[in-house]
């Protein structure tokens, strides 16, 4: 009886130490990004929240302070390669484009392949 009772505390103590690794997928999260003087407009704050949907597709939108969708971009379409993350948008009537690359928290870019794109992941 007594050994029962040793193996079974040893066993439980034995299945507490035992952690489940989880992957976390880099790409998900929210990212402050600020594009960089844009003319007539300056530097713009802008919010990236990157999801990923069931069967695996990646979203991106931009949300303002509150949370809610920010209506004066629409996305078109997200691609993610790697540490690569490309939006296609319409803002204000004109289409655009944006390649960010993810190093750590750290985002980096450009938008139209003129102004520069920077930020970091928002810590929750």
């Amino acid at each position: 009886m007594k050994k029962i009772i040793t193996l079974s505390v040893f066993f439980l103590a034995l299945s507490c130490g035992v952690q489940k690794k989880v992957a976390v997928d880099p790409m998900l999260g929210q990212f402050s990004l600020t594009i960089f003087q844009v003319p007539g407009y300056g530097d713009i704050p802008l919010t990236l929240q990157m999801t990923k949907a069931a069967e695996g597709s990646y979203a991106a939108t931009f949300v303002d302070a509150t949370g809610a969708t920010d209506s004066t971009m629409d996305i078109a379409s997200t691609a993610v390669t790697e540490n690569k993350i490309s939006i296609e948008a319409n803002a204000q009537g004109y289409d655009v484009y944006m390649d960010l690359t993810l190093t750590g928290d750290d985002i980096t870019g450009t938008l139209m392949d003129m102004f520069e794109v920077k930020g970091m992941r928002v810590q929750k």
